[in-house]
């Protein structure tokens, strides 16, 4: 008999005689383990003719390592595994089940793997930001393309707040302004894809920026 470490799993025997089960001298008929290493658990029956037993071997499968999810381009990847199913804030994706994900929405994401021996392991959630193009009633420069040092933001409605998130979901830079033209110091980022967001009055934009020196 087979487990995933954690799980519990119940043992049952039947008699015309009182039962008892070890290890722990459990007098039952039925008995729930949940052994954190593979454990003989041995059942016996007794009566004044002398003892009967029966043994079963409950072995405990390790879970897989915790999965990572990284970025590919557009893509959400798993590290490897038997089975996958991704998850949007919680809820499992239908036909999300392969080992990239193309999401489409702005939330977090997890993946849970399968291994062989049909034990699961959950990723920590990633924060995804939709990529947007808002609303085309306005004109936005973001440059260059990619930065290095400094990112430059114009537009010709004022930028209310920015906020920028890099590719972990951390968000390294929020900041309300009031402005048409902003700049950045980026000299201390590091190369990778970042995210920019953006309230202009009811808008929300939403830009995929990428640095390297």
């Amino acid at each position: 008999m087979e487990i995933c470490e954690g799980e519990s799993v119940i043992l049952s025997a039947t008699s015309d005689y009182a039962l008892v089960w070890e290890p722990g001298e459990i007098t039952a008929n039925e008995i729930s383990v949940s052994p954190s290493t593979t454990t003989t658990y041995t059942v016996t029956a007794s009566n004044n003719c002398g003892d009967a037993f029966e043994e079963v071997v409950v072995e405990v499968n390790e879970l897989p390592s915790q999965p990572e999810i990284t970025v590919d381009g557009s893509d959400l990847v798993s590290s490897q595994a038997t089975d996958y199913q991704w998850h949007l804030n919680g809820q499992p994706i239908s036909g999300a089940n392969g080992m990239a994900y193309s999401p489409i929405a702005t939330g977090d994401y997890s993946v849970e793997i399968t291994d062989e021996n049909g034990c699961t392991s959950v990723s920590e959630n990633y924060s995804w930001i939709a990529v947007g193009v808002g609303e085309l009633d306005f004109r936005m420069d973001v440059y260059p393309v990619p930065f290095s040092t400094n990112l430059k933001i114009k537009s010709n409605k004022v930028i209310q707040s920015i906020q920028v998130v890099d590719f972990t979901g951390r968000a390294i830079l929020e900041k309300q302004v009031d402005l048409h033209v902003i700049s950045i110091e980026t000299a201390a980022w590091t190369n990778g894809v970042y995210f920019l967001k953006m309230k202009l009055n009811d808008q929300q934009i939403i830009r995929r920026i990428i640095k390297s020196d």
